[in-house]
């Protein structure tokens, strides 16, 4: 397979713009930042979308929220995906608000937040989606909020871990680091 490489999104960057994405995958593009699509748009709508085997060094390598953007995604697979810090499915920074509806996240891998990442100060609503068998090395396999305002409503965690084995408990106190989700601080 034919990979593109970026230092920011490798698939798709929306700028300060509204697109729908409907029916698009976007598979196995590598970036230093924010994976395959980047969202730096306004009110962005990811529609029946797939993101699978994309890579970001750092964080995002599925789709990547911005702090401005009411992005929405809506039955969308975020499969083995893999970030080396933060997010790997779904990394969310918006602070205007942001919908993940009826989304799947199956076997990512990050440090932590493996389905989904919520940064300090994001709000995200994320509602009737599934959860399964994503790992995070420390913490949050299925979604890590860390100090957002995160409405978890109607979803399925189902064999996702988080930091087993820490020593000195990397991901927590016991060496582990909510395998379905990990809140820390801010308005879960």
């Amino acid at each position: 397979m034919a990979r593109s490489f970026s230092i920011n999104a490798s698939g798709w960057r929306a700028a300060f713009s509204s697109p729908m994405v409907v029916n698009c995958n976007f598979r196995g593009n590598w970036a230093k930042n924010h994976g395959a699509v980047n969202d730096h748009g306004d009110d962005s709508t990811f529609l029946h979308c797939t993101f699978d085997r994309n890579y970001s060094f750092d964080f995002g390598a599925g789709l990547y929220i911005h702090e401005h953007s009411h992005a929405t995604a809506f039955d969308c697979l975020f499969t083995a995906n893999e970030s080396v810090n933060l997010g790997a499915g779904c990394y969310c920074r918006s602070e205007v608000s942001a919908t993940i509806n009826q989304c799947t996240f199956i076997n990512n891998l990050s440090n932590n937040g493996a389905g989904m990442y919520a940064d300090p100060d994001s709000v995200v609503i994320i509602m009737n989606s599934v959860f399964r068998q994503n790992y995070a090395t420390i913490g949050g396999g299925g979604i890590y909020a860390d100090s957002s305002s995160t409405l978890i409503s109607g979803c399925t965690f189902d064999s996702n871990s988080g930091g087993l084995g820490q020593l000195g408990g990397g991901g927590g106190g016991g060496g582990s680091g909510g395998g379905g989700v990990w809140s820390s601080s801010g308005h879960p």
